[in-house]
């Protein structure tokens, strides 16, 4: 009961909590007997149970979760859902549908597969999907419309300021059923950041504030991998909340940072990034803030949001007496900046315009470089241990002023570029794969690249039915998975 309060909307109590809690125990005994491969751990059946009845609960009460999901995909992708079938004359938006169903088991199954993909059209799921369907369409009728807590996140004072919305936004992405696993994949990442900003010696308790905040409002999240504001003005858009969801679309959260402190006085605070972009923020909106302590400081370490045209901090802020580390985090972002665009630029202008490069092997990729970009890749580990490299073979190499440049050892063996002499049609297929999906071996700004311009044709899925199959339903929802699996997408 505890667990399913944590998870909701709100952390609200509310009278059908007894009856969905009861109802979730029932639907993992019915996996527990359809489970007749025995493949499901009981962890496995209490989490797919729990997701299917939050699920139940939004769409028979109207939340908004599932309806903005499946709208905005339909926006994207021209269908309710990704693989299944499901068109505008066999789908109730309204209503429990099989394909649904299935979704969400395979959901829970890739995420418990780091490194793998599951197959949407696996048999085993879709047996599954089949027997649970039909219990939930039996009862669906039946099935309590939780009217406290919609009533809970309509009303307009959750939006009237930052701060009440910021405890909705971190509640709804960390924590409900459709965004919860996607926000944790960032938590160890922020974490790590939070840290490296603000420094180790802050107390634990404020750093877990500062990355929640962070998770709950800057990061993107859920199956389509959308900012936070984003999914709550869908929410507010079902609703009919017009000037409620016109505000919160508007929300600009920037990146945790060192803020230069350029003027203030008791009422107002003047800051300015690294870029020169300049912010003001009221002192009143900063809880527990003495002015003539922050007319003492140089820096203020933290994240900020503009909400309702006014700037906010979000998350707890830091202060420094000195600009040190302002001047150094300025200096190296324009230092990667500035080299990241003048190597990609001096690469385009060598290669005809063309981000990639392939070489036959280390030492090819090795003289290339030195004679045409010694002075930019000196520092480079890779061009500068030799014997770690000297067996590899059939090397991309990519450049963007986001990234600068990159090293695939292997990868040229999978794309179908004009250029591409080391293209092997008959090793791509799973090194394709391994290149669209594993954020350790590529960046994502390579493979925007290699999607658009469909260069890697033979990634595919390992499919029941065929070869040719498992390649359709990768490359007909390769968007959608590319930003399911891939955290940094």
């Amino acid at each position: 009961m505890e667990y399913w309060r944590e998870a909701h909307l709100l952390p609200l109590l509310c009278p059908t909590d007894a009856f969905y809690v009861k109802y979730a125990r029932k639907i993992r005994d019915k996996i527990r007997k359809a489970d007749f491969e025995r493949k499901l751990s009981p962890d496995d059946m209490t989490e797919i149970a729990l997701t299917l009845t939050y699920y139940l609960e939004d769409v028979v009460s109207g939340l908004g979760v599932w309806r903005s999901f499946v709208l905005e995909h339909q926006r994207m992708y021209g269908r309710f859902l990704p693989f299944y079938e499901t068109r505008e004359d066999n789908y109730y938006i309204d209503e429990v549908n099989e394909a649904d169903v299935c979704f969400l088991i395979w959901m829970t199954f890739q995420k418990r597969n780091n490194g793998m993909i599951v197959n949407p059209e696996n048999s085993y799921m879709q047996k599954l999907a089949h027997e649970l369907f039909l219990t939930f369409d039996e009862d669906f009728e039946q099935l309590p419309i939780n009217s406290e807590l919609l009533e809970a996140m309509q009303k307009p004072v959750l939006y009237k300021d930052f701060y009440n919305l910021k405890t909705l936004m971190v509640q709804v992405c960390c924590m409900s059923y459709l965004f919860y696993y996607f926000t944790a994949q960032h938590r160890s990442r922020v974490l790590n950041f939070v840290k490296h900003i603000v420094g180790e010696g802050q107390p634990l308790s404020v750093i877990e504030y500062m990355v929640e905040s962070f998770l709950g409002v800057y990061e993107k999240t859920g199956p389509l991998s959308l900012k936070p504001q984003v999914w709550i003005s869908r929410m507010l858009e079902q609703w009919g909340m017009k000037e409620e969801e016109e505000a919160v679309s508007k929300m600009e959260a920037k990146e945790l940072q060192p803020y230069l402190i350029v003027e203030c006085d008791e009422q107002k605070l003047l800051l300015e990034d690294w870029q020169q972009q300049r912010f003001e923020l009221e002192l009143a909106d900063m809880l527990q803030v003495d002015p003539k302590m922050v007319s003492r400081q140089k820096v203020m370490l933290g994240s900020i949001v503009q909400y309702k045209g006014k700037w906010y901090p979000n998350g707890g802020v830091s202060w420094l007496p000195g600009d040190a580390k302002f001047t150094k985090f300025k200096e190296q972002k324009l230092r990667i900046r500035t080299q990241n665009e003048q190597i990609t630029q001096k690469v385009m202008e060598l290669n005809g315009q063309s981000p990639f490069l392939f070489f036959e092997d280390y030492n090819t990729m090795k003289l290339w470089m030195d004679e045409h970009l010694k002075e930019e890749t000196q520092a480079s580990s890779i061009l500068n241990d030799g014997e770690k490299h000297d067996e590899e073979k059939n090397i991309v190499v990519f450049v963007s002023p986001e990234t600068g440049l990159l090293v695939l050892p292997g990868g040229a063996c999978c794309i179908k570029h004009k250029d591409n002499p080391y293209y092997l049609p008959a090793e791509a297929g799973a090194y394709a794969v391994r290149v669209l999906f594993d954020p350790h071996f590529s960046s994502p700004e390579m493979v925007r690249c290699l999607v658009q311009e469909n260069l890697l044709p033979d990634a595919a899925l390992y499919s029941e039915i065929s070869e040719e199959r498992g390649k359709q339903l990768l490359q007909d929802n390769l968007d959608f998975l590319l930003r399911t699996i891939r955290s940094d997408f």
